[in-house]
């Protein structure tokens, strides 16, 4: 008999994901999109403040600036996965909306939040492009359509709903 509640690296011994081992997952997750949406108002800092002095060279034109209770601006213009030019206005207005900031050709945390991401749209009953839509808006500006087009493919065929890529948008 198998002792309930026992894990090792995560798993039960049964081989299942643990409750703490999901847990820690979605942590990571909200605090992965936590720190993307921190750091989507960034901007450069005026050089003259005290503490600029104290930071390396690469860092002291870099600041944020908190814009509590602001919405995003619709008419902020990308180019969808065809290269299409586009409006942020035409995603919001009739369903909800999932809005991941990432790159494209990020290594490392930008394809972790998005893969857990899909591991949470995942296990929502509702369907992406029917109940709801997901953007993913890169703040790289070295990203192109054709990078969006293929992180599209590949995650709308990993969530493997019909219709999905009718709801799943990738802006550059």
């Amino acid at each position: 008999m198998m002792a309930r509640g026992f894990e090792s690296r995560g798993k039960t011994l049964d081989g299942r994901k643990s409750r703490a081992a999901h847990g820690r997952r979605m942590l990571l997750t909200l605090g992965a999109c936590a720190a993307l949406l921190l750091t989507a108002g960034v901007r450069p800092a005026r050089a003259d403040s005290n503490t600029a002095a104290g930071r390396p060279q690469i860092l002291r034109d870099v600041g944020i600036d908190q814009n509590l209770n602001q919405q995003i601006p619709l008419d902020l213009t990308f180019r969808d996965e065809t290269g299409k030019p586009v409006e942020l206005r035409q995603y919001f207005g009739k369903k909800p909306v999932v809005l991941s900031l990432v790159y494209f050709s990020c290594p490392m945390l930008c394809t972790m939040v998005e893969e857990n991401l899909l591991q949470a749209l995942k296990q929502i009953s509702f369907n992406i492009g029917d109940q709801y839509n997901v953007l993913a808006v890169s703040f790289d500006p070295h990203d192109t359509p054709q990078m969006a087009a293929a992180k599209r493919d590949v995650y709308v065929g990993l969530y493997a709903r019909k219709d999905a890529g009718q709801g799943w948008h990738f802006l550059t």
